[in-house]
């Protein structure tokens, strides 16, 4: 009886911990959004659009198994090859809705003995980060295909009344995160200010020796509106 209750305890130990293990790798594939979706909401704000992107390096004789693998994940997207002078671009592309995107794709240079893969989901609708990607293959991925050597991009966007709310905006996140400013670009109706924090991990070498880890912009798109823009660790959608 004791061993009975014994391997039942190790057992839901063993489930308790993978279920940890799965929690834990899934909150830091999405940290820095949800952290931003936090701040937008303490300012009532809403994300209007967010996106990540996860890229890695792999070794050019290992390109069948990723693609065996890749058609497994996405079995109802066609594969569409596009060549240039320097490359090749495989490509799988999935709209589950007007509002929600999500695409992976690998680029094979000509001369490189190794293959980039990138994978993208993007959503555009006011909804929760958490509610959106959890339609989405990322987690599935993030493991699957992407490892521990993957490099993250996110960025989430809100819009306010006007451009002078930007700068306060922009203070707001800055104390929330404990920011430290390494540059800022002003012009008439367009800022973008670079900075660090040591809330997130990753961080890209920036000018002057300095490590930077958040960008974010304010464009006046329409009117009295403003478009604001936080990326990590870099912004590499439009802005």
């Amino acid at each position: 009886m004791k061993q009975k209750i014994c391997l039942i305890v190790c057992l839901c130990l063993v489930l308790v911990t993978n279920h940890i293990h799965a929690v834990s790798k899934n909150n830091r594939l999405i940290e820095e959004l949800k952290q931003i979706e936090h701040i937008f909401h303490t300012n009532d704000q809403s994300v209007i659009h967010w996106q990540i992107q996860l890229r890695e390096t792999i070794d050019k004789k290992q390109l069948k198994y990723y693609m065996a693998k890749i058609n497994k994940i996405f079995p109802n997207s066609n594969i569409e090859l596009e060549k240039t002078t320097h490359a090749k671009k495989y490509k799988w592309n999935e709209q589950k809705k007007s509002s929600v995107n999500e695409s992976i794709m690998i680029v094979e240079a000509k001369k490189a003995s190794t293959v980039e893969i990138i994978y993208v989901v993007e959503v555009n609708e006011k909804a929760s980060i958490e509610k959106s990607i959890n339609k989405s293959r990322a987690f599935q991925l993030d493991g699957s295909i992407f490892t521990n050597d993957v490099k993250k991009f996110t960025c989430a966007k809100t819009e306010i009344d006007d451009m002078i709310d930007s700068v306060y905006f922009f203070e707001k996140i800055k104390k929330s995160l404990q920011v430290q400013e390494i540059h800022k670009l002003n012009e008439k109706d367009f800022t973008v200010f670079s900075g660090f924090t040591k809330e997130w991990e990753t961080s890209i070498p920036s000018s002057n020796h300095n490590q930077m880890n958040i960008q974010m912009a304010a464009r006046q798109v329409s009117g009295e509106k403003t478009m604001i823009t936080v990326g990590t660790p870099i912004l590499t959608t439009e802005y």
